[in-house]
C-alpha cells in the first residue's frame, strides 16, 4: 500500500467566525468529448453558480467583487487553458 503524503485537516469553524465569509463554489470541468447528459448536468451546474454569486453580491453591501472577480477570470483562464 502507498505511504499517505500527508493529511490536511479541517478547519475549526470558530476560526472564521469573525471574518469574512469564505464561499467554495468546486470546479467541475466537462471535457469536449463528454457525454450530452453529462454537459447539459456542467452547463446547469455552472449557470446556478454564476446565479447565486450574482445574488451575493445583490445582497452583501461588504461583498469584495474586486476578490470574485479576480477569481472567476482565474478560473476561466484555467478552463481555457484545460479545453484547448
Amino acid at each position: 500500500m502507498a505511504e499517505p503524503l500527508g493529511k490536511i485537516e479541517k478547519p475549526e469553524a470558530k476560526e472564521f467566525a469573525s471574518k469574512r465569509k469564505l464561499y467554495l463554489v468546486p470546479l467541475i470541468f466537462s471535457g469536449k468529448k463528454a457525454p450530452e447528459d453529462y454537459a447539459a448536468k456542467y452547463h446547469r451546474y455552472w449557470q446556478q453558480v454564476s446565479e447565486y454569486v450574482a445574488n451575493l453580491e445583490k445582497s452583501s453591501a461588504r461583498w469584495d467583487a474586486s476578490i470574485m472577480n479576480r477569481s472567476i477570470r482565474r478560473a476561466r483562464k484555467g478552463l481555457r487553458q484545460w479545453k484547448n
